[in-house]
């Protein structure tokens, strides 16, 4: 869907964010010229990471889905980590979006698992509602 948002107002700006990746039932080389789309029309230039949620139906069990958008990360350099409950699987944990984000990618022989950890509160309050 993201991809789709090219060349419109609706494109979110990604400078500075952590691009969180879900998709169902899309080929490995679609996955791979949707997001060659984005990098080339700019909207991950500023990107500061990636986490990859869950890829449902999109190879035959072989990860070339998983490995088809590992290598168009890579070449965005930025830090990346796959292997979150978010998506369309019966383990699927809320994301928030908006708050601030840390990713956390150790690198290899690092200790600690990958991780993303909200800096800030996943809910704010409504405009006349009270609260912080």
């Amino acid at each position: 869907m993201l991809a789709h948002l090219c060349g419109t107002p609706f494109l979110p700006p990604l400078e500075g964010a952590i691009l969180a990746l879900e998709d169902v039932g899309e080929r490995p080389y679609r996955l791979d010229r949707c997001l060659t789309q984005l990098r080339l029309c700019g909207a991950l230039d500023g990107l500061a990471g990636v986490a990859l949620g869950q890829l449902t139906g999109c190879d035959d069990g072989d990860g070339a889905a998983a490995e088809a958008v590992r290598r168009s990360v890579r070449a965005l350099g930025v830090p990346a980590v796959e292997g979150f409950a978010f998506g369309h699987e019966d383990r699927n944990l809320a994301l928030p979006l908006g708050p601030r984000a840390t990713l956390v990618a150790p690198a290899p022989g690092q200790e600690g698992p990958p991780r993303l950890l909200f800096d800030e509160g996943a809910t704010v309050a409504w405009p006349g509602q009270g609260g912080a």
